[in-house]
Parts: structure tokens; C-alpha cells; sequence
């Protein structure tokens, strides 16, 4: 008897403790409500639109490949809101996900985690946490590395072009 109440009180406690944490979907419904907060939904229809008038040397290429976009900034709430948004961040469930990079500078995180199946990238998560700077970005698609290389070249090529 004092076996099965020990264990369904264990039960009790880990879906309890499951239960609190978050997912970073959770996170954009939970702040996208709180005042002066930006939040930015492109549904799947908007990123085909997209698509028709970008052309393929300006990213449009990239763009294929990107399904959904959502982005949450909090930089215009208060301090309260961005320091409830920190706490949540460090109890967030990132069961799934990869951590691809964690910048720290100046009090500011960055971190980028990746959703994968094989070598595509299905979905990439990007947090930005501080003291001024709360943004949530999330990308669903199928992301290639080659892709992202890509990008990263030609960001270099511009950047070099404007010393010049």
C-alpha cells in the first residue's frame, strides 16, 4: 500500500513538473498579448506570395525553402515583462531541439536551436534574452546547410564590397 502511494505520488509530481514547461510556442501565445509587444505571423500563403516577387539572386532561392515565419519583440514592454520573459526562457523545454550557437555579450544571449531531420533543417528557433533586448524568432521550413552557406558567402561578398 505504501509502495503504490509513493509511486503515484511521483506520477503526480513529474507531470506536474512536465506541465510547467514551456515550449517556445507557449512562449509566443503567453507574450504576444502583453502590451506594447511586436509580434509577426506569416502563415505558409503569405511566404508563396512572397516567393512570386522575390527574385531567385535576392534570396528567393533561400525564401523557397522557408514555410512559416514568427517573430515576437518585447523591446518596447516593460522591464517586468521582459524579466518574466528571461525567467521562462530559462525553464524552457528544448526537448527536440539542437543547440546550434549561444552568444553571451554584454548581459545579451543568443542562442540558436534547430529542429533536424537528417540535414535539413525543419525548424530554427532564434532567442535573444537580456536586459533590453527580449526577441523570439521562429522559422519552419526545410532548411538545407547548403543554404545557409549560401547566405553567409554572399553576406561576406557585401560586406567586403562596402569597405572598399
Amino acid at each position: 500500500m505504501m509502495k503504490r502511494l509513493t509511486i503515484t505520488c511521483i506520477m503526480i509530481l513529474l507531470t506536474l513538473a512536465v506541465g510547467q514547461a514551456k515550449d517556445f510556442s507557449d512562449l509566443f501565445d503567453e507574450f504576444r498579448k502583453e502590451q506594447h509587444a511586436d509580434y509577426v505571423s506569416v502563415s505558409p500563403i503569405m511566404m508563396k506570395m512572397a516567393r512570386m516577387f522575390t527574385p531567385a539572386d535576392e534570396g528567393g532561392d533561400f525564401l523557397r525553402r522557408i514555410h512559416s515565419v514568427r517573430v515576437l519583440d518585447l523591446e518596447e514592454c516593460s522591464s517586468e515583462t521582459k524579466q518574466r520573459f528571461n525567467q521562462r526562457i530559462d525553464k524552457i523545454n528544448t526537448k527536440g531541439y539542437e543547440e546550434m550557437m549561444r552568444v553571451k555579450d554584454e548581459g545579451e544571449l543568443v542562442r540558436i536551436f534547430v529542429k533536424q531531420e537528417k540535414d535539413v533543417i525543419r525548424e530554427m528557433i532564434i532567442l535573444c534574452a537580456g536586459k533590453n533586448d527580449c526577441t523570439l524568432v521562429a522559422l519552419t521550413g526545410k532548411i538545407r546547410q547548403k543554404d545557409i552557406d549560401k547566405i553567409i558567402d554572399q553576406q561576406i561578398k557585401e560586406d567586403s564590397s562596402h569597405e572598399r
